[in-house]
């Protein structure tokens, strides 16, 4: 009777023996040039092509090659990062996540949040009256 760890490895060898290609879903979107002026749709053609040839370069080179198993390792390295990331963001409760870079003073929150039911109550008042006008 084989071990655990011998049905392991074979398992692992029958996974490696499937093209990554067909084991896993491929992230690439696909791009409609029906819509796309004719300067877009010639640019992305042009980089479709050179991406091809360097994907098929890539694919030949021996050193290149990556298995199944050693793309399903990465993938589950690269989840369990990115939880870690959000575990931490989430851990510091109190802080307000901008795309602008520099967090906001309390103050400033404040000026926009008057500033802004000022602006509702000028368009609700405003709209009363113009409805009365009607």
């Amino acid at each position: 009777m084989m071990d655990i760890a011998a049905q392991c490895r074979f398992f692992d060898y029958l996974a490696d023996l499937i093209d990554p290609k067909y084991y896993f879903d491929e992230d690439r979107e696909h791009v409609n040039t029906k819509f796309m002026k004719h300067d877009e749709r010639a640019a992305t053609k042009r980089a479709f092509k050179e991406q091809y040839k360097q994907n098929k370069r890539a694919k030949l080179d021996p050193n290149a090659i990556k298995t199944t198993t050693e793309l399903q390792k990465k993938q589950a390295q690269e989840l369990q990062q990115d939880r870690q990331d959000a575990k931490q963001q989430a851990s510091q409760p109190g802080t307000l996540n901008l795309p602008g870079g520099d967090q906001p003073s309390r103050e400033e929150l404040l000026k926009r949040l008057h500033a802004k039911m000022e602006v509702s109550r000028v368009c609700s008042t405003s709209g009363h009256l113009l409805a009365a006008l009607w």
